[in-house]
């Protein structure tokens, strides 16, 4: 969306391309709606799947004529509409589990002449692979629980299969009667294995508190199990943990980094740090590999693989506390060009974005040159333009005078994106917010 708008403002030469990526983003919302629209919640929901649709349609008169300031008001209001929706349909009305209660949802509303049938029937597979996970999740986690509770998560199963097959059957026979009784076996089976999923959540949390010696995105943990397990078994059953490092853990670290590494603001005089990162990423990667070579023994392996650990955790800290963030700008004119230019950095933000800020809310003389390279921007997209504004608006404008009250956002210490402060991970960058992250929060 964002490409095609610059390209009818002018500033891309490629409109035919952005117009095709375009009609594929508009072909994927229709299917969104076709899905959301097999049924509605309430009066206020019915109305704004109502009101989407009839955006789209808005929509397509203006892109067919190619007007730029008629496809600009429909198209921001279908986004914000859409994510009205998808908010509501999030709430755990009837589940926590977000299968068991779209499923739900659904049929709920057909039997209150609310939807359709084929809502109900089209998120029937998405509740069968939730039955399945859940089952594979016990078997998996069963001799880890204690044994007076396998029972009644054995019987949460049990209700969730009998639910599963009633719905299943209701359906196929058209049987209203039958479908309203199998949600009663549906809703109490996942109010049991809601139990597991929450022991399963703190697990991993203890896990995650357990492994924290390095502060590298995402994987942290995974890393320094993996120094850990390697130097408590033999070198020959090394296979299964390096083969997991090779196919998940590096590539989530991998794609975190190729994300995250344009979005970042520093000081010019401090980005030689994303470069070491780049050196410090191959340094691992090639660790990893040294640990299946025959040509060095197990312990100078491990003490590489370490050693990478180790370097790479120095530097993403360091990255951390010199990225330049805009949480102390939140709520004022200084926040909102921080917004727009992170937005732009990371593609997220059209230019007609920055045209109308720049009109409605000139930079203050203050700022210096920061009004003057956003202008710039807009004849010459260089995002260093931008990332050189944001770095003098970091240095040029003070920190707002506290209220004392709590903060209600967390900027991520790796993009910079401001979260609300019950958001984790970062909405952009999936990366956890460090305890370093809330302190400073909470210290402010």
């Amino acid at each position: 969306m964002v490409g095609l708008l610059n390209a009818l403002r002018g500033r891309e030469a490629d409109l035919e391309t952005r117009l095709e990526e375009f009609r594929s983003e508009r072909q994927a919302a229709g299917r969104w709606l076709e899905f959301h629209g097999a049924f509605s919640l309430d009066a206020e929901d019915e109305k704004d799947l109502e009101n989407i649709a009839y955006l789209f349609e808005q929509v397509d008169e203006a892109l067919d004529d190619l007007d730029l300031e008629r496809l600009l008001p429909p198209l921001y209001q279908t986004v914000a509409l859409m994510e009205r929706v998808n908010k509501r349909r999030e709430r755990p009305h009837f589940s926590p589990q977000p299968a068991v209660n779209d499923f739900i949802m659904a049929a709920a509303a057909y039997l209150q002449g609310r939807g359709q049938k084929r809502g109900v029937l089209e998120r029937l597979p998405v509740l069968e692979e939730s039955y399945q996970n859940l089952r594979q999740l016990y078997r998996l986690r069963k001799e880890e629980l204690k044994s007076e509770v396998r029972p009644e998560l054995e019987t949460g199963l049990r209700h969730l299969k009998r639910g599963l097959d009633e719905a299943r059957a209701a359906l196929e026979a058209d049987d209203r009667d039958g479908l309203h009784d199998s949600l009663t076996p549906l809703s109490g089976g996942a109010r049991i294995m809601d139990h597991l999923l929450e022991w399963e959540l703190q697990d991993r949390q203890r896990y995650q508190a357990r492994y924290r010696r390095y502060n590298i995105p995402l994987v942290g943990s995974d890393l320094e199990l993996a120094l850990e397990t390697g130097r408590q078994v033999a070198r020959e059953d090394w296979r299964r943990g390096i083969r997991h490092l090779v196919d998940s853990v590096l590539p989530r670290l991998f794609g975190f980094w190729n994300q995250v590494r344009w979005l970042l603001v520093l000081p010019m005089e401090q980005r030689g740090l994303l470069e070491e990162i780049d050196v410090g990423l191959e340094r691992l990667e090639n660790a990893v590999g040294q640990l299946t070579q025959s040509d060095i023994t197990a312990e100078e392996a491990l003490g590489e693989y370490a050693a990478a650990c180790e370097g790479l955790h120095h530097l993403f800290s360091s990255l951390e506390s010199r990225a330049l963030r805009g949480d102390r700008y939140a709520g004022t004119p200084a926040g909102a060009y921080w917004q727009i230019g992170t937005g732009l950095l990371a593609g997220s933000v059209p230019l007609v974005a920055l045209e109308e800020l720049l009109s409605s809310s000139p930079p203050s003389p203050e700022w210096g040159e920061v009004g003057e390279l956003m202008a710039q921007f807009l004849e010459r997209p260089d995002l260093e333009l931008v990332r050189e504004a944001l770095c003098l608006l970091s240095e040029l404008v003070p920190e707002p005078e506290l209220d004392g009250s709590a903060p209600d956002s967390w900027s991520c210490g790796f993009c910079g994106f401001v979260n609300p402060l019950g958001q984790h991970p970062c909405r952009r960058c999936g990366a956890s917010p460090s305890a370093s992250s809330f302190e400073e929060a909470w210290e402010a």
